[in-house]
């Protein structure tokens, strides 16, 4: 038996305190198979002595304090085995631009999109520049930040200026991409520890606002239907692209991928979460439990696949099959 190491941690009090439950029941879960257990709070001056000597980490973590894989290096600095995405992967994943140049260059449909050099070097123009490659309304993002946090619409040229030239006042970099209209859905990848992957069942995000930003995504009243009434067709596809970002940007363990959906059927891949949140409420927990899961078989799934992976490249072969309503 192992002394697992649940790591927890949150940007905000609330996300914190439902973190600190789902580590409770997780913590039982492991226990019952004859593991010990020990909660370690993220970000705490005493994290690294806490978690020191684990034989493995459980990253029940969300927001910014892993996406970035900083927390996975301090953990390969250690030599724990860790769950989740590796140092390499997390950086591939947050940084949107690139990660999305990436997938597209696999097969998958994205939106188009002007980055950051581009607006940079074009300053006065910056706007008008990106006005002519995605037209109007405009969505502008920064590249690389969690949680949805920066994002605007802008619905004139002067306003899409006046939002670039508040952003490159703060010092962040940003990309624009026209805004579509559509459904927000989003896909999860449970991996195997052999390293094959499962898509997860399609679940709709319905906050009642006009796009899912970061207040949206923490304000109350937002609704998750999983299995989403999508077409059998679209459900498939979205299965083989979620499968496919998580692959070509590394990913391991588990995944999330967020799409548009629009009126016309066409899915459009906006990011992944290289660590995506593992409450009981959250997303990817309310998809599994669609695929037939309960919240104790996803956590000792995800404990399953942990691993210290010192260069983590590409993930899972293409042979790997997506299987939308399949069992996980």
């Amino acid at each position: 038996m192992a002394e697992i190491g649940i790591i927890v941690g949150g940007e905000q009090p609330g996300r914190r305190a439902a973190l600190a439950r789902s580590a409770a029941v997780t913590a039982d879960v492991f226990r019952a198979e004859g593991h010990t257990v020990r909660v370690v709070e993220a970000g705490d001056p005493r994290t690294v002595d806490r978690i020191r000597g684990v034989d493995v980490a459980f990253l029940g973590l969300a927001d910014d304090y892993a996406e970035h894989g900083t927390l996975q290096g301090v953990l390969e600095a250690l030599g724990i085995p860790y769950t989740g995405s590796g140092v390499a992967a997390s950086v591939r994943s947050m940084h949107k631009p690139s990660a999305k140049e990436r997938v597209a260059a696999a097969g998958v449909d994205v939106l188009a999109q002007v980055r950051g050099t581009e607006l940079d070097g074009a300053r006065a123009d910056g706007a008008r520049r990106a006005v002519d490659r995605v037209g109007l309304p405009a969505i502008v993002k920064p590249e690389a930040e969690g949680c949805s946090a920066g994002i605007s619409v802008a619905r004139t040229p002067e306003e899409l200026a006046g939002t670039l030239a508040r952003h490159r006042a703060v010092g962040r970099r940003v990309f624009v991409e026209p805004f579509v209209v559509g459904r927000s859905v989003t896909v999860g990848v449970l991996q195997d520890a052999d390293g094959t992957c499962a898509a997860l069942p399609v679940l709709e995000i319905d906050s009642g606002r006009e796009f899912f930003d970061h207040d949206a995504k923490h304000a109350l009243g937002v609704t998750r239907l999983c299995p989403a009434d999508v077409p059998a067709g679209a459900a498939g596809r979205l299965a083989r692209a979620a499968v496919t970002a998580h692959r070509v940007l590394g990913c391991r363990g588990y995944s999330r991928s967020d799409f548009v959906l629009t009126p016309d059927g066409r899915a459009y891949w906006l990011e992944v979460n290289a660590l995506p949140a593992l409450r009981e409420t959250a997303s990817f927990a309310t998809a599994a439990g669609a695929a037939g899961l309960t919240y104790g078989e996803l956590m000792l799934r995800v404990l399953s696949t942990a691993a210290h992976p010192s260069a983590d490249g590409p993930g899972p072969s293409a042979s790997s099959v997506p299987s939308p309503y399949g069992a996980p």
